[in-house]
């Protein structure tokens, strides 16, 4: 009997010293989405993180940036799911949020799945300037600006 209990004892103290193995080989949880070592020791991370302070920063992926960089991330305009067109209220926003500061910045992440109701760059890029800044295979940093003053 008691070497029963020993082992009840002994199997959890086991599988926590699994998981935390495995998280750190990992670099994450697994309900944790965003925490990825190759992502958060990445050049494009430390790139993102030497945005100004006060710039406006955009992203595909909102809560990702938001995890990564602790500050404001705003989002991109969405697609009308039955069109495949950039929805033209999210479009509106997104230009007027742009505009009202001159510029800003888009964190795109390409080493995270796409999200169907995303623009793709190319149809962001016939609606807005952008100059990228950064490239790597995690995510590209772009600056943009409006079209049209």
């Amino acid at each position: 009997m008691l070497g029963l209990f020993s082992l009840w004892l002994i199997y959890p103290v086991y599988k926590i010293r699994g998981e935390a193995l495995r998280i750190q080989t990992n670099g994450g949880a697994v309900d944790n989405r965003y925490n990825f070592a190759g992502i958060k020791g990445s050049g494009f991370i430390q790139q993102a993180e030497a945005l100004p302070p006060g710039a406006k920063v955009y992203s595909n992926y909102e809560p990702a940036a938001w995890f990564y960089l602790r500050r404001d991330i705003l989002s991109i305009p969405r697609l009308d799911v039955q069109t495949g067109a950039i929805d033209s209220a999210s479009l509106a926003i997104f230009l007027d949020s742009i505009q009202s500061n001159g510029d800003g910045y888009l964190v795109w992440f390409k080493s995270m799945n796409y999200r169907g109701n995303l623009p793709s760059l190319a149809q962001l890029h016939q609606i807005i300037k952008m100059e990228q800044i950064y490239s790597s295979d995690v995510g590209d940093i772009y600056r943009i600006t409006t079209r049209n003053p």
